[in-house]
């Protein structure tokens, strides 16, 4: 799959980082716009000064960083605020 090939690129280059600062997952993003950008005005991901929209991608990429934490073993609490 593309995600673990990019995941795999990605990890070579970690070179001497911290053992808390290397990838353990990454999201790839496959909807994309016209010039091939997956976040964009239309989608409501930007504003039209091209500032991400931070609260609605939180939203929208909530429960993927929760599967990704649960799917790393570090799965999130009940109790927590995101």
């Amino acid at each position: 799959m593309l995600t673990e090939l990019v995941l795999a690129d990605l990890r070579q280059q970690e070179g001497p980082l911290k053992k808390f600062e290397k990838l353990k997952a990454i999201h790839c993003e496959f909807e994309f716009d016209n010039l091939l950008q997956g976040f964009n005005v239309e989608n409501n991901c930007l504003t039209p000064s091209f500032k991400l929209k931070r609260p609605i991608l939180k939203k929208r990429y909530l429960d993927v960083l929760k599967q990704m934490y649960t799917d790393n073993g570090e799965a999130p609490h009940a109790d927590e605020k995101w």
